[in-house]
């Protein structure tokens, strides 16, 4: 079973990371590793997370001793092992139990690097309530021109939702991609230095990946409960 390192980066979230940690801890892909990443927050997270049964998975923990962003703590956390497939995910989101499942297996059926995954967006002061598991039995993933065009759509509008296809609801950083993108030079940049020169970087790598590489895959399934209304400003979570 290939292995996953799901990346939790974190920065002043304190108040959420316990709910995520626990979506990660209760993914249903077995050979799932966790690294949480502190990126230099005024309140510790580690006590949040102390409290959870990690169930035997293997957690690792890094400390920035100052706010980097989020682009240098993913960078910095891929570049510490040698895993070749990552999940993103962000201290106020949640991961449905079957999010790295699904998504493994939609990258490998497609023979894809990068995959992006539908989501549901929940209010900032609101609770991630999971719900009832789908069927596996077709998970249906989009790939080849249709992704062009969407990707090229997004670029000539640098102003629209990062998030919008056209058609597909899905979320940047509900994001699995392989290391190979990370090995040959692409890195998540930092704020006011993406393709599209706006304050998303996550976006921005999927962007430029799908439109240099044509191996992208979305599957629009929903994986992930994204919060609005609860970030900091971009690079920082």
């Amino acid at each position: 079973m290939d292995k996953v390192v799901a990346v939790l980066c974190n920065y002043e979230h304190h108040e959420y990371i316990e709910q995520a940690y626990r979506s990660l801890i209760n993914q249903t892909h077995e050979n799932l590793e966790i690294v949480v990443i502190d990126d230099g927050s005024s309140v510790s997270p580690w006590s949040y997370i102390d409290k959870v049964d990690t169930k035997g998975r293997k957690v690792n923990r890094i400390t920035n001793e100052s706010n980097r962003g989020k682009w240098f703590c993913l960078n910095k956390v891929i570049s510490s092992t040698n895993c070749e497939w990552f999940m993103i995910q962000d201290a106020d989101d949640f991961a449905y139990p079957w999010k790295a499942r699904v998504q493994l297996r939609a990258l490998k059926e497609t023979k894809t690097l990068l995959n992006l995954a539908g989501y549901d967006p929940i209010a900032g002061n609101s609770k991630h309530i999971i719900p009832p598991a789908p069927s596996f039995n077709e998970v249906t993933t989009i790939i080849g021109e249709e992704i062009m065009h969407h990707g090229v759509t997004s670029l000539q509008n640098p102003m629209i939702n990062h998030n919008y296809t056209g058609q597909y609801e899905l979320h940047n950083g509900a994001t699995m991609f392989h290391r190979n993108f990370h090995d040959i030079g692409f890195r998540f940049n930092p704020p006011g230095h993406g393709l599209r020169l706006t304050c998303s970087e996550d976006s921005d790598y999927n962007l430029r990946a799908s439109l240099i590489f044509g191996r992208t895959s979305w599957t629009p399934m929903k994986c992930y409960s994204y919060r609005l209304g609860s970030g900091h400003p971009e690079g920082s979570f």
